[in-house]
Order: C-alpha cells, then structure tokens, then sequence
C-alpha cells in the first residue's frame, strides 16, 4: 500500500531524486523484513498467454528468496549480453535481438535465470500449472 499510494503524496521531482529514493527505501527496510520473517519472501509469478488463434499458455516461476531470484535473473541478463547474444539496454521478449529467436539460447538463459527455483512451468496448458499430470494413455491426461 506504500509504494502505491506513494505518488499520490509526493511530489514527482521528489521521486525522481536518487537520494529521496536510497532514504525511503533504507526507512521501509526494516518493515519489509519484519514482515519476510513472519511471512516468508517467496516470489511467484503466473503468467497466461491468449493467442490470437484462442489458444492459451501459462508459465509459472516460484522462487523461495526473492532477492536470489532477482539476481539470477539478472545474472542470466548480464552473461547473455556478454556473450552477444543481446545488445545492452532494454527489450522486449518478443523482439528479434533477444537471444536471436534460437531456442537453445532461451533454454540456456532461463536455466541460468531460473536457479534455485521451486517450481520453473514455461509454455505449459493451463491445466498443467500447479498439478503433476498423470498419463492415462492415448493422449488422456488426469
């Protein structure tokens, strides 16, 4: 409720300024690990995809260190670059220079971005997210 209430209060020059930012986040630090320690900082994202065709896919990303997390990915960032597979700077996902489209390459980059990972699902049927499919036979899963 902090962060998004926070633009609602203060002024834009204000958030923009480094120093503000450095201070306020060292202020609500204290508070953020309080409540990790109760709670625990487990990170959890789902994604869902609708194809323009009506298809739908979900990848799922659980992580129990948030902090890990975002450095993994950021190390899976940094190697890529430095291995020229992507130009510095910000991108998309879906643009061409990232990783070169070559799957290998996206397997290569989310293995490293995905260590220490609890559950790691990309591309799945929704229906697979957050249940162990059980082959039945003849393309029947329960």
């Amino acid at each position: 409720w902090i962060r998004a209430s926070t633009p609602q209060y203060l002024p834009k020059p204000l958030l923009q300024s480094r120093d503000f930012a450095n201070g306020l986040a060292g202020l609500i630090m204290p508070l953020v690990r309080a409540v990790d320690k109760l709670v625990g900082e487990t990170t959890a994202m789902r994604v869902d995809v609708k194809y323009e065709n009506g298809k739908t896919s979900s990848s799922l990303f659980v992580h129990p260190k948030t902090p890990h997390s975002a450095g993994a990915a950021t190390c899976a960032f940094a190697d890529a670059v430095l291995n020229g597979q992507v130009p510095p700077g910000v991108h998309f996902p879906e643009e061409d220079c990232v990783l070169g489209g070559e799957e290998d390459k996206y397997k290569q980059f989310f293995e490293v971005a995905s260590e220490g990972a609890q559950t790691f699902a990309l591309a799945q049927a929704p229906w697979r997210i957050g249940t162990t499919p059980k082959q039945m036979g003849m393309g029947i899963y329960l």
